[in-house]
């Protein structure tokens, strides 16, 4: 069974996930198979962008493999200290972003990935997600709070209001996109709730 997909802005690669450990790298215009590569661990999520040769994959062994589509190495390991459950990735500042079980999210740079920098949660990281220019980033931990940071220097720029009600509860987004401009964030949850935030105001803009 295929379990995960991921297309890049410009539609030309495909990547699939399989069986929780296969993953297939396509051509997306003529539908041609480019690789295959099995993985060391389950996959439970993936990202991967355009103008970029590379995949990355969040592993439940507690790292995140950067890998090359063309050649299938490894070209870097980025590591936590519990399973990793959600990345990103942005070709436009040469970053990454990982969210762990251990309660962090990390800031890679593509550049030198043995540096990182440390967003701090008090509860697992479910989801990441990096802004089309790179310079936000939202984390969102469940039974915790949902942030938006600047990347460039790891400082937190702001909270989304979300009711102490809905974090109890575990209520945390499954999928998240910011707009181009970077004003805007439009989140979705399990519950079937669709969220449109003003995040240059931080307040709540529409509910579907």
């Amino acid at each position: 069974s295929t379990h995960l997909v991921a297309i890049p802005d410009d539609g030309k690669l495909a990547a699939t996930v399989s069986n929780n450990i296969n993953l297939a790298i396509w051509n997306a215009v003529n539908g041609n198979h480019i690789i295959s590569l099995q993985s060391p661990s389950k996959i439970n999520q993936l990202a991967i962008v355009d103008r970029s040769n590379a995949v990355i994959v969040a592993l439940e062994n507690h790292t995140s493999l950067l890998i090359d589509i063309r050649s299938g190495s490894t070209l870097a390991v980025l590591n936590h200290q519990n399973q990793v459950n959600s990345v990103d990735l942005n070709a436009n500042k040469n970053i990454a972003i990982t969210g762990s079980t251990d309660q962090s999210a990390k800031i890679w740079s593509l550049l030198n990935p043995q540096q990182s920098k440390e967003l701090k949660h008090n509860a697992a990281v479910n989801l990441v997600k990096l802004s089309p220019d790179g310079s936000l980033a939202l984390t969102m931990a469940k039974y915790d709070k949902a942030m938006i940071w600047n990347t460039n220097n790891a400082n937190a720029r702001g909270e989304i209001p979300l009711s102490n009600s809905l974090l109890k509860r575990g209520g945390v987004f499954t999928t998240a996109e910011f707009s181009s401009d970077n004003q805007w964030l439009l989140t979705g949850t399990a519950a079937g709730i669709v969220q449109l935030w003003d995040i240059k105001n931080f307040r709540l803009s529409r509910e579907w």
